[in-house]
């Protein structure tokens, strides 16, 4: 099975350094300008099935990538288990924000994140176990997932074997792309990031 995990192009959020998670915004012209250059590069696949975030920032990118591919995928499907990490009253600051405005959970988080609450919003284990819930929908075939940062990481660390633990060992880059060949027995990585 091949599964192109791709993450959604860049917001302003995300060029300013700020976490957004389940925040809903657009994504800007350098994000437009990564899903158009996102569906050059992958015309030339055909995807079995599309498997989508429904948050805003990821639709506009599906909707740029699909208007520049050669097909048109029998289905798309936006599943709830693909939105990013609920970081509650973290979204909207950078992590130096952060570190200023909530020093002990900080701290905290970077101690043990795996059992970390975000302040009003999700337990990161919790994040985990749902965003990796994705692999349970893919069967033979080959799959485009349109996703957010976070979820990557978690899908990855998955299929690699590392776990929670491998999380933060990936950083998914804004408008590219990663493509894993999934056999029964081993995983083979085509490409990380490419843009």
């Amino acid at each position: 099975m091949k599964i192109v995990l791709v993450r959604h192009g860049e917001t302003e959020g995300n060029s300013k350094g700020l976490y957004e998670g389940k925040k809903e915004v657009s994504i800007n012209d350098n994000g437009r300008n990564q899903s158009k250059k996102l569906g050059n590069l992958l015309k030339d696949y055909k995807f079995s099935k599309v498997y989508c975030s429904p948050q805003k920032r990821c639709k506009e990118t599906l909707d740029i990538i699909i208007e520049t591919l050669d097909f048109k995928p029998e289905s798309i499907e936006y599943k709830e288990e693909l939105k990013e990490i609920d970081f509650g009253l973290w979204e909207g600051l950078s992590y130096k924000e952060i570190e200023k405005v909530f020093p002990r959970q900080w701290e905290e988080f970077i101690k043990d994140y795996k059992d970390f609450y975000f302040p009003d919003g999700e337990r990161f284990i919790d994040f985990y176990k749902r965003a990796t819930k994705i692999l349970d929908f893919l069967d033979d075939g080959s799959y485009l997932i349109l996703t957010h940062g976070g979820v990557i990481r978690a899908v990855l660390s998955k299929l690699l074997g590392s776990g929670i633990e491998g999380f933060y060992s990936i950083k998914p880059k804004q408008g590219a792309y990663s493509e894993i060949n999934y056999y029964k027995d081993f995983v083979e990585i085509e490409y990380i990031n490419k843009d």
